[in-house]
């Protein structure tokens, strides 16, 4: 199946027909992003050329070209595409001698209302990123989280440093013990940017925070816990290996409310310019 989903992609500014699409396989690495669309419009689309770019620094390279060239690529895609909401992912190809930009629907899958009522099951691998504060694409370990979360039947799958929980393979955790939040440190994850959303949120609601390394052992101690990320937004989650947690955690959903109002407004604000 292709990674490219509609009818057209674009490749280094350029509108492509689906039919000649394909990535390069000699690069030096990859870095991208996965950025949702909602009515046309790109969803805080700022804040992740922000990450674009301190990925770009945090590997040691520099790109040339300014965020118009990107957000133009964008646009183009968008409305060749006819405004078609889902997800699209924009790449950075480091070959030898030049760079690559390519950027394209890919297909996605929105968590039903089930799931965000319920909460999803989730399983502990050891395993980490090597460089967990850069959005690079790594095959062998996008390979090894598909198989699990495919064999073991679960959501998602959370990434431990030995005995240290991180992140998820493609979504951040927070959990919840006596209306304190607690996630990992900025420096042991991908900053997503739901959970950046988050961390505003928590501010604005003046709910407490703690980032700290969370232990498996520490697992048992927390009464709910839940995902973010691009395409699950907040999700509860309802089981970790063998420990249950609450999905209808009242801090969850009001959380959840709240980052939804941010999505709304982010829309009408860019839909009125």
């Amino acid at each position: 199946m292709s990674d490219c989903f509609r009818n057209y992609y674009i490749y280094n500014s350029q509108i492509k027909n689906i039919i000649t699409f394909t990535l390069p396989k000699n690069f030096i690495f990859n870095i991208y992003e996965v950025i949702r669309i909602v009515k046309g419009i790109p969803l805080f689309l700022e804040d992740h050329l922000r990450r674009l770019r301190e990925s770009c620094k945090l590997k040691g390279v520099v790109i040339f070209f300014n965020n118009d060239f990107i957000i133009n690529d964008i646009k183009k895609l968008i409305e060749y595409n006819s405004n078609i909401d889902g997800n699209i992912r924009y790449d950075i190809f480091f070959l030898n001698n030049s760079i690559l930009r390519i950027s394209y629907f890919i297909r996605h899958y929105y968590p039903e209302p089930y799931y965000y009522k319920n909460g999803v099951n989730l399983l502990t691998i050891n395993s980490e990123r090597p460089i967990p504060n850069i959005k690079l694409f790594d095959k062998k370990l996008k390979l090894h989280f598909e198989k699990v979360l495919k064999n073991k039947n679960v959501y998602e799958v959370l990434l431990t440093n030995n005995k240290w929980v991180t992140e998820g393979s493609r979504s951040n955790i927070f959990f919840i013990k006596e209306n304190i939040l607690y996630t990992a440190e900025d420096k042991n994850v991908l900053k997503g940017i739901t959970r950046k959303k988050v961390l505003e949120i928590l501010k604005e609601l003046n709910i407490p925070l703690i980032k700290k390394r969370i232990s498996l052992f520490e697992l048992e101690l927390f009464q709910s816990a839940f995902l973010t990320g691009t395409s699950s937004k907040i999700l509860p989650v309802r089981k970790i290996n063998n420990f249950n947690f609450d999905p209808s955690n009242q801090l969850i959903k009001s959380i959840s409310q709240k980052y939804d109002q941010k999505i709304s407004n982010y829309i009408s604000e860019k839909i009125l310019k």
